[in-house]
């Protein structure tokens, strides 16, 4: 072969390298620009804020038929699929045309290109976590610097919904705490309510505990609305409300306690008011605690109660007497304490209106056994020995503890309804007097360990099937918050609030004998 015909062979193969370079840089262009419009378009329906905090992280491709979306963690790419879905097949569609798809892909290393997905503020790695101390997802955008929040840590949460006590008092309550915790398509706002001590925060810890399992890399809080208020205060008087803001607002989960705090602080509320709009449009959680139903919380702003109203409303209320009993062998369990037969129901019967009261107790109990039996305190069963000791002496002013009788609840009932005894004890249907009768019913199914069948004898009934009814139905209203009818003069508004008053008359009066 001639030199020339070489020369020309090369320089033929030359042009066809740099032809198919030419393609495949052109192609590789074209994708690139492909990708960018459809970031650009994400953006334009999303915002830039949704985008940073959920696509921040991710990769954006098309292929001949499909936007394929790499995201760095299972959780995002559940969130993307059940929140975004809809404006992502958009975009693939204007793309890629009619039938187009979208695919969601899992890569822990992804990482965006530069040239394609707004830029990430560089930030150094001890920086790099959530308000709980917890790291962020690669490529979250940085989170403000922090105040004064406290926010807590995972393993600092005191309490887990594994070791709640479930009855008929809270079960609603326990179900939507689990789904909050558990789905991301389920409870997003949760507003729980009831008197002290009936498990409100364990209910909102445990939530907080599980959440962070069941969603690796979210960002949460738990606080107080008085830690809320403190913030709040602070960031005013330091010119840093803007940083406040920031840092609220890009969480996954945030849980107050203590709601009822904000009440005549209307400057909090306003700003609490705000916080709840963004977080709840940014598609994040908001669970909540008070001692009061959202509208019977006092001086707290219509806007507020509205925006507590809007999502699932719950009540714990005053556990029934076996679950009282459960309660009791749980907190013993977990201070190591074994009760005998009989112990448990008589420390639940003493204690009806405070789960606190009931850790009051066993504290007192452990004290006297360790008194007793020194080191090997909890080796054996306390029995009532021990126990006719820590009920013997009311801390308060030294008085006799007395147990609470049925007579002590229907005599209390009737002053406060203002009916007669012998009406209660008939068959009578007038209404005050049925109102009379159940309530009383209900509260001794709480202070009392009278069976319905004791109960139908003791108010002459034959059997005690009209027994269960009357306390199924007051339970009913309560659960369902209803007004009490057809009685004046009352400091209370609802059914429960009834059944609140006269169940602690009547300790009072039975303390007082």
């Amino acid at each position: 072969m001639r030199p020339s015909q070489g020369r020309d062979g090369e320089r033929i193969r030359t042009r066809q390298e740099s032809a198919q370079g030419l393609i495949k840089l052109t192609t590789s262009l074209t994708q690139v620009a492909g990708n960018a419009r459809a970031c650009r378009r994400l953006i334009q329906k999303i915002g830039q804020d949704k985008y940073d905090r959920w696509f921040g992280a991710s990769l954006l491709t098309l292929s001949r038929e499909a936007l394929i979306v790499t995201v760095p963690s299972r959780f995002i790419a559940d969130w993307i699929d059940s929140h975004y879905h809809d404006q992502l097949l958009e975009v693939a569609e204007v793309e890629l045309g009619d039938g187009a798809e979208v695919r969601l892909r899992i890569d822990a290393q992804c990482k965006p290109p530069e040239n394609i997905t707004p830029p990430i503020e560089p930030i150094a790695p001890h920086a790099r976590r959530g308000l709980n101390g917890e790291p962020l997802p690669l490529g979250a955008p940085p989170v403000a610097p922090r105040a004064q929040l406290p926010i807590m840590r995972r393993d600092a949460l005191r309490y887990s919904l594994d070791d709640y006590v479930v009855g008929a008092s809270n079960e609603l309550a326990f179900t939507a705490a689990c789904r909050s915790a558990e789905d991301n398509a389920g409870i997003d706002t949760l507003f729980i309510h009831g008197s002290c001590g009936l498990g409100k925060t364990h209910l909102l810890q445990g939530l907080c505990h599980r959440f962070a399992e069941q969603h690796p890399g979210a960002v949460w809080a738990y606080t107080t609305a008085e830690q809320f208020t403190n913030e709040y205060i602070h960031a005013v008087r330091n010119n840093r409300l803007t940083a406040l803001r920031h840092k609220l607002r890009r969480l996954d989960l945030l849980a107050v306690d203590d709601v009822h705090f904000l009440n005549g602080k209307s400057a909090t509320q306003n700003e609490f008011m705000h916080t709840f709009d963004a977080i709840e449009q940014s598609g994040a959680k908001l669970v909540m605690a008070s001692d009061a139903h959202p509208k019977l919380i006092r001086e707290t702003s219509d806007a507020l109660v509205s925006r507590f109203m809007s999502g699932m409303v719950v009540k714990v209320s005053t556990p029934d007497p076996d679950t009282r009993v459960r309660i009791v062998h749980a907190l013993a369990k977990r201070r190591g304490m074994t009760l005998m037969d009989g112990v448990a129901r008589q420390i639940a019967a003493q204690s009806p209106g405070s789960v606190r009261e009931i850790e009051g107790m066993l504290t007192k109990l452990s004290a006297l056994a360790h008194m007793d039996r020194g080191i090997d305190a909890h080796a054996r069963p306390i029995g009532h020995a021990l126990t006719a000791r820590l009920l013997d002496v009311d801390d308060v002013d030294g008085s006799t503890r007395k147990p609470v009788r049925l007579e002590h609840i229907i005599e209390v009932a009737c002053r406060t309804l203002n009916v007669e005894r012998s009406q209660i004890m008939s068959k009578s249907r007038h209404r005050r007097i049925v109102l009379a009768r159940s309530v009383a019913i209900y509260v001794a199914r709480q202070l009392t360990t009278l069976s319905y069948p004791e109960l139908a004898r003791a108010l002459g009934r034959s059997n005690h099937s009209t027994i269960v009814t009357a306390a199924q139905r007051i339970k009913d209203q309560i659960d369902h918050q209803k007004p009490l009818p057809l009685v004046e003069s009352l400091e209370v508004a609802t059914i429960d609030q009834l059944a609140d008053l006269i169940a602690r008359r009547a300790v009072e009066e039975a303390n007082h004998q």
